[in-house]
């Protein structure tokens, strides 16, 4: 599930090409089903984006209830999806992967421009 099925009234490019890629990597690691959130340094190396930038992003994602935010004493953290906030259940079961397009089965990898 795309941002841009989540909210179809929007169209493409109405998402910031960040924000889109974040929510690209929480959705494919949501569907893992490891129950887990992700840490804040992989979240950053699989979208590419930095820590800085990362965490402005992520702060205004957490107060509008789409993402939780846990932040650890040492500096580091964990970010993932509020399934309920984005009206999404399932995620992780087969039956929602096999109706999924591969490219939300899995994290993007690339360097965002």
């Amino acid at each position: 599930m795309s941002p841009h099925e989540l909210a179809p009234e929007l169209g493409p490019g109405a998402f910031d090409p960040q924000i889109e890629a974040i929510l690209n990597v929480l959705v494919a690691h949501a569907m893992e089903g490891t129950g887990r959130d992700l840490s804040l340094a992989r979240l950053a190396k699989r979208t590419g984006l930095r820590q800085s930038t990362l965490r402005r992003y992520l702060t205004l994602l957490e107060e509008a209830g789409i993402v939780r935010v846990t932040l650890g004493e040492d500096g580091g953290g964990s970010a993932g999806l509020r399934i309920n906030a984005l009206g999404l259940s399932g995620l992780g079961s087969a039956e929602q992967k096999e109706g999924m397009p591969a490219r939300w089965s899995r994290p993007e990898r690339r360097r965002l421009g």
